[in-house]
């Protein structure tokens, strides 16, 4: 199926919740003047092997298939189509990754409908687009979460299976010594310090990286 002509926008949008893609089908039923065709799906494999061809995806940050968002915007702009991140998730490090990978926009689900109809155009016309002030920030703003290291990645993520501190720098790979596991924890407590965020103690250091978004992958 070719894709749509002129100012109307087939729009497709990826999300495992039935009442989000019953929501964002009746925002685009009360569009007919913007949107041209609605497309649902439960996951990107899903979309893609569907015949008709969307202009704008709006993609779930968070699926429960456990694909990576960053993953999953690589795939669908390989396809040239436009990629909105649609999400209620408010940690920034996941809607990072998925704007690194070519995400065009960020719509909160929690934003009305008009400002997502108006975000999917923006992002249809190049520009990147934003459906609230909060999803700016959490687009945008360097200071709302620390830049982590991937060998301190790789030590907090440790530590959150349980291993303990000590025993962190043997399941490292390659292995490291306890002391350059220290070194890892406090350079994150520097960085988060330097973002106002104290933190005292290791696990103090995990919930702060997870609140960050920063485990999920």
């Amino acid at each position: 199926m070719s894709r749509s002509a002129g100012d109307r926008v087939r729009l497709g949008v990826v999300d495992d919740h039935d009442v989000v893609l019953v929501g964002v089908g009746a925002i685009a039923r009360a569009n007919p003047g913007v949107i041209a065709e609605f497309i649902p799906a439960g996951s990107v494999d899903e979309l893609l092997a569907d015949p008709a061809v969307p202009d704008v995806v709006l993609l779930d940050v968070n699926l429960a298939d456990g694909t990576d968002v960053a993953d999953s915007v690589r795939r669908l702009v390989e396809r040239d189509l436009v990629v909105v991140l649609y999400t209620s998730d408010v940690r920034p490090v996941p809607i990072r990754r998925g704007i690194r990978a070519g995400a065009r926009g960020v719509a909160l689900k929690s934003d009305p409908a008009d400002t997502l109809i108006d975000t999917v155009l923006d992002a249809r016309a190049g520009d990147f687009a934003v459906s609230s002030e909060l999803a700016h920030v959490l687009a945008t703003d360097e200071t709302l979460c620390a830049r982590l290291a991937p060998r301190e990645l790789e030590a907090l993520r440790l530590l959150a299976t349980g291993i303990p501190k000590k025993q962190l720098g043997r399941w490292m790979q390659p292995p490291v010594e306890v002391t350059t596991v220290n070194t890892y924890f406090n350079r994150i407590a520097q960085r988060y310090a330097e973002l106002g965020r104290n933190v005292g103690n290791v696990y103090q250091a995990l919930r702060e990286a997870e609140a960050d978004g920063h485990l999920d992958r």
